[in-house]
Parts: structure tokens; C-alpha cells; sequence
């Protein structure tokens, strides 16, 4: 694409060439015009002042000078390194203000016989210095070779003047060390496009799989997305962006900015990823549960502790007991304590239902506003995952029940044995009695054992294959409720979160990471109709930059590159066996299938492509145009590396979704 640059090197040197000389021939005559109506003044002042105006055309052929060099660099800026392109720079200038100056001393000869600049041979002449200072403007310096001169003398050889020239210094109005500083910002940082591309084919898939049940992957779109990621990625760069070519990119493939960029907007407030905080929440409500329950379990341990100590009290009596009265006391006392351990037992129970309804609670307040939670709490609250499947509200209040249920007959039995103890058979009750509370403490701590197993298919393997596996099911009505058996439900609740929230963190962006929101200005811009250009883009806007986005720091940007081909990979296991699905992942505990679909997406350009940022507010490189010239701002212009753009996007929905390749 190097031919369809701005204008070519051969024609601006030439211009600037004889725009120097035309300059400094006028100034010369000038001078000579003017000392014909001043004969008499012969003071060394007025050869000074001319000597002045001389050294003032020195300056401006130095600033022509290095027009010339920042114009061939910058062309082809890609070619260099910094440090490579500054030398360049400054070579050229040099060479470019030596043959200035060996065409400059003829002139003022041949307009004015009084003035004579002696330049020595342009081999001999030392680099020009190129300083950066405030603005990204250029300071240029130049050291003169020994034996440069002015010579200047009166109309009548009275007086003359003879001023050797060491150095010249001039401002260069053309923000180079800008230009560059913020284009090879864009190159270092053009991952950003895939990071914003990645965010805006994110929000797409994530709506589409939770609010319509399957994603396209449109080629038409992603072009449109990255388009726009290429807007975005100069506007946050240069302050503004080519932003015609890329509504006309937009155009093209979708129709216009405007729908496009409301939908993305709109689904960022419906669509949220899962929250670690929301989730961290949830498990503390299980946290606080099993705490209840390891509560419950050290009440029963007490109760089956009392009862053996009012056992072991029966069994160490004498055979002749002098106050049996206080005795049969004693033992009342412990099983007062069995029973009062029992009923805390039942308490701490008890408050595992409390801390499951806090719970749905908790998630209540959030579903109507959010399609996660909501269809979490359905996941919780009903039969989703399979009708035969209780679901976790189901399994909470059947083993509550069952629990409680078990206490109650176990407090009957200690408080029927309290009330009923005589003298006679002591010893033979209280044994039955431990039995008893050492059986029911046993039945309700020890971990069960599945009442039945439901199946379900996952995904396994190299290459990956459905296998079909089984998952247990612990509480299936209020006879199999029991501590153990809550527990491990609980426990198997708060891992299936933790994966949930380790799902999330590891695959789904963060809120603020989705927060998409493009420039006003830019916005704006992206949703204009473009102009319709008699000639190419490129050569319109070397005769007329876009106006710039943001006033500072007042850049102008243009691009050109094509998109050769888009194509799509499918990384998770069902898109593997080449399954529109999304891949299952069952968490039983919690009632709930995460559907996970991965694909990467890959973007290549065509070779060539070319990004150009324009000085805008300092139109200063003289340009052809036609017989005469115009002032066009330092353009400074990077051809693209051949390279591809990746991204991957991954979903893990509450909702099943298919992935369908358009």
C-alpha cells in the first residue's frame, strides 16, 4: 500500500526546494530594492539589520530542511526504530540544508552584488541536532562547518561586514516526537482491539445464550465488533479515530453503528456475570448451616455422654443403699441434662432451616432483576435437573423433618425413662435406655448411604465422548432424614458454589471489565453517515484531514486495512464432537447444569494494512495541489506486521444453549 501514501517524497523536495529559494530570492530583492531608496544611510546598523534578515532565511532553510526529512521518515515510519528514525531524520536535514545553503549564496549574489555567504564544501557539515521540547514540537539545531561567512558592504565600499556563522537554531512547528510517541503507544497496545472485540462478542454471546437459548457466531458481526474495537483502540490513543472508514466498516457489515452499539449497552445491564461476593454470600448461609449441624452433633454426643454416666452410677452402687432417694436424684439430674442436650440438639437443627430460608431469601431479592440468581433459585426450588431428582429446598425439609422427628422420639424416650425410674430394675432401664440413644445417635450421625442413584451424561476423555455416569441421592423423604445425611447434602451444596464462583472467576469477566461504554464524541461520530468521496479516502484526506474528536491533542487518524477471513474453533468437549450444544456440567447438590461453551475466534487482515496519524493543528509540509501549493500537517504512517487477531469466549450459562455457526 506504500504507493497510495500522501504525496510522494521527489514532489514535495522539489517544492520545498524552490519554495526556499523563491523565498529567499524575494528577500534578497527585497533588500536590494530597499537600499536603492536609502543611499546615504551607510551606518553599521543597517548592516546589521541586514545581516538579521539574512541569518532569518538561514533559519527558515534549516526549518524547510528538516520539513523535507520528517516528511520522507514519517512516510515510512515502520521502517525504523526510534532511535534509528531520529538519526534519519537528522541526516537528512543535514544533507537537505547543505545543498540549501550551496543554492542560497548564488542567489543573493545574483540579486544583490553587496551580499556574499561563503559555504564550504556539504561533505564537511555536521549532523543537525534534533531536540524534543514542550508539545512533542522540534527544536532543530544545527553546528556549521568552520568558514561560513556573510559578507556584506555599503552601496560605496565604505563599509562592510563580515559575520561568521557558528550554529543555527530554529523551532519546528510539526509535533513529530508526538506523533510518534502516541503511534507507537497504538502498536505496543493494539492487543487492546482483541480486549475490546473479546468484551463485545462476549456481551453478544452471553444475551444470546441466556435470553434467546443459542449463540450466533456471525462473521458479519465480528467484523462490525472489530471495526468499532479498532475505533475505540485510536480514539483511546490519538484522541480521535478514522471514524468514516469506520462507519462505513459498520455499514457495511451491520447495518449502521447505532443498533449494534444499543444492543451491547443493553445487555450489559440485563446480563451479569455470577458475582464471587454473591456467591461467598451464599456459602456463608451453608457455612452457618453445618456449623448448626456440628452443634447438633455435639448436643447428641452429650446426650449419649449423660446417659452413660447415669448408667455407670447405677451399676457402682452398693447392694445396700442407705438414701437411695438422693441416688435416684442424681440420675434424674443427668438425664435432665440428656434431655436438655436433646432439645439444644433439635434448636441447632431447627436453625439449619432458618439458614436455608435466609438463603432463598437472599437470592429472592436479586432474581427479579437478574437472570442468574433467578434461574438459580428455580435450580434450588424445583426438579430441574431431573424429575426424579428432589431438588435442594425438597432434601433441606425432608431431613429437617426426619431429623427433628428422630430427636423427638429420642427426648420421649429419655423423658419417659426419667419419670418411670424405681428402685427395682434400675440397672436393666438404664441399659436399654443407652442402647436405645446410642443406636438413634449413631443413625443419625453416621454418613448414609445413597437410597438411589439418577444418571447423567457428561463429557470425558482424548478425545472426549458422552459417558454416562450416576449421581446419588441421600435424602429422598423424611425416613431417610438424618444429620449425616444433611451434611454431606450441605457439604456437596457449598462445593458445587465454590466451583460455580471458581467457573466464574476463571472464565467470566467482572462487571467492571464489562462495563461497555464508548466515548460520547466517538459514538456520535460512529453513528454519522460517512461522506461520499469523488476520489479515494486516502487522497481526500490529504487535501482534508477529518476534524479531530477530541480539541486535544487535536490529531487526525486514518486507516486502511480489509478483512481477509474470519473462522471460528469450538474448544469445549461438545463442540468437540461437533455438537451445536453447549457442554453440561451437572451440580447435583445444588439442582443446577452449567452449560459451558469455549470457541476461539480468529481474524485475519489482508497484508499491508496501514494506520496513519495527521498533525492536524499544525498544517505546516508544503503539498502540490494542482499549480499551486497548500499546507498539509505532518502525516506519520505505519504499515501494519502481517498478523492474525485471536480471541476466546467463553460462556457458562444456568440455561441451555446451542453454539450455531452462521
Amino acid at each position: 500500500m506504500r504507493e497510495r501514501g500522501f504525496m510522494p517524497f521527489s514532489a514535495a523536495g522539489a517544492l520545498i526546494v524552490l519554495l526556499v529559494l523563491g523565498m529567499v530570492a524575494h528577500a534578497a530583492w527585497s533588500r536590494h530594492q530597499r537600499s536603492l531608496g536609502v543611499v546615504d544611510d551607510i551606518s553599521d546598523s543597517a548592516l546589521l539589520t541586514a545581516a538579521a534578515g539574512i541569518q532569518g532565511d538561514l533559519k527558515a532553510a534549516l526549518r524547510y530542511a528538516v520539513y523535507q526529512a520528517l516528511w520522507e521518515a514519517c512516510e515510512r515510519a515502520d521502517d525504523y526504530d526510534d532511535v534509528v528514525r531520529e538519526r534519519t531524520i537528522e541526516q537528512l536535514a543535514t544533507a537537505y540544508f547543505a545543498e540549501h545553503m550551496a543554492k542560497i549564496g548564488p542567489t543573493y549574489t545574483q540579486h544583490d552584488a553587496r551580499v556574499e555567504l561563503y559555504v564550504p564544501d556539504p561533505s564537511a557539515w555536521p549532523s543537525i541536532d534534533l531536540e524534543e521540547i514542550e508539545g512533542g514540537h522540534v527544536l532543530a539545531r544545527a553546528e556549521l562547518p568552520d568558514g561560513i561567512l556573510i559578507k556584506l558592504r555599503s552601496r560605496d565600499n565604505s563599509l562592510s561586514l563580515r559575520l561568521p556563522l557558528k550554529s543555527i537554531e530554529t523551532f519546528i512547528d510539526s509535533r513529530y516526537f508526538l506523533l510518534q510517541e502516541r503511534m507507537g503507544e497504538f502498536v505496543e497496545r493494539r492487543g487492546d482491539i482483541c480486549t475490546w472485540w473479546g468484551i463485545m462478542e462476549y456481551l453478544a454471546a452471553w444475551g444470546g445464550a441466556w435470553l434467546n437459548g443459542k449463540v450466533e457466531l456471525s462473521d458479519s458481526r465480528s467484523r462490525a465488533f472489530f471495526e468499532t474495537a479498532w475505533a475505540i483502540h485510536e480514539f483511546n490513543t490519538f484522541g480521535s479515530s478514522d471514524y468514516w472508514a469506520a462507519a462505513e466498516g459498520l455499514i457495511n457489515a451491520a447495518g449502521g453503528a447505532g443498533g449494534l452499539l444499543a444492543e451491547l449497552n443493553n445487555r450489559t445491564v440485563v446480563v451479569t456475570p455470577v458475582r464471587a461476593a454473591d456467591v461467598d454470600s451464599m456459602c456463608g448461609y451453608i457455612d452457618r448451616a453445618l456449623d448448626a449441624i456440628e452443634g447438633a452433633t455435639v448436643r447428641l454426643e452429650e446426650t449419649k455422654k449423660y446417659v452413660g454416666l447415669a448408667r455407670d452410677a447405677v451399676a457402682q452402687l452398693p447392694e445396700n443403699v442407705e438414701n437411695f432417694g438422693e441416688v435416684l436424684g442424681d440420675i434424674r439430674g443427668l438425664l435432665k441434662n440428656a434431655i436438655e442436650s436433646v432439645v439444644d440438639a433439635r434448636a441447632e437443627i431447627s436453625d439449619v432451616s432458618e439458614q436455608f430460608d435466609q438463603l432463598l431469601e437472599f437470592i429472592t431479592k436479586s432474581a427479579p432483576d437478574d437472570v442468574v440468581t433467578a434461574a438459580l433459585y428455580r435450580g434450588l426450588t424445583s426438579r430441574t435437573l431431573d424429575a426424579g431428582y428432589p431438588s435442594l429446598e425438597e432434601q433441606v425439609e425432608w431431613g429437617v423433618e426426619g431429623v427433628l422427628a428422630k430427636l423427638s422420639q429420642l427426648e420421649l424416650a429419655v423423658t419417659s425413662t426419667s419419670a418411670g425410674l424405681t428402685t427395682g430394675g434400675l440397672g436393666a432401664l438404664l441399659d436399654g435406655l443407652l442402647e436405645q440413644v446410642t443406636t438413634s445417635t449413631e443413625d443419625l450421625l453416621s454418613e448414609p448411604s445413597p437410597q438411589r442413584w439418577a444418571t447423567f451424561t457428561r463429557y470425558g476423555g482424548d478425545p472426549p465422548r458422552p459417558i454416562e455416569e450416576r449421581a446419588p441421592v441421600y435424602i429422598d423423604d423424611e425416613i431417610s432424614g438424618a444429620i449425616g445425611a444433611l451434611r454431606l447434602v450441605l457439604e456437596g451444596v457449598k462445593g458445587n458454589f465454590n466451583e460455580m464462583k471458581n467457573l466464574s472467576q476463571r472464565y467470566e469477566p467482572t462487571s467492571a471489565e464489562l462495563d461497555f461504554e464508548i466515548d460520547g464524541g466517538l459514538a456520535s461520530r460512529l453513528e454519522e453517515a460517512p461522506p461520499e468521496f469523488t476520489i479515494s479516502r486516502e487522497e481526500f484526506y490529504e487535501l482534508l484531514s477529518p476534524q479531530p474528536i477530541d480539541s486535544s491533542p487535536g490529531l487526525s487518524v486514518f486507516h486502511d486495512f480489509k478483512v481477509k477471513n474470519i473462522t471460528y474453533k469450538r474448544e469445549d468437549p461438545a463442540g468437540w464432537l461437533d455438537s451445536p450444544a453447549a457442554t453440561p456440567i451437572p451440580l447435583w447438590f445444588i439442582g443446577v447444569t452449567l452449560w459451558w461453551g469455549q470457541w476461539v475466534a480468529t481474524l485475519e487482515l489482508e497484508p499491508g494494512s496501514v494506520e496513519e496519524v495527521l498533525d492536524y493543528d499544525n498544517p505546516t509540509i508544503p503539498h502540490a495541489f494542482g499549480v499551486n501549493y497548500v499546507h498539509k500537517p505532518l502525516a506519520y504512517r505505519w504499515e501494519m506486521p502481517e498478523e492474525q487477531f485471536s480471541i476466546r469466549v467463553i460462556v457458562v450459562s444456568l440455561r441451555p444453549f446451542s453454539i450455531l455457526d452462521r
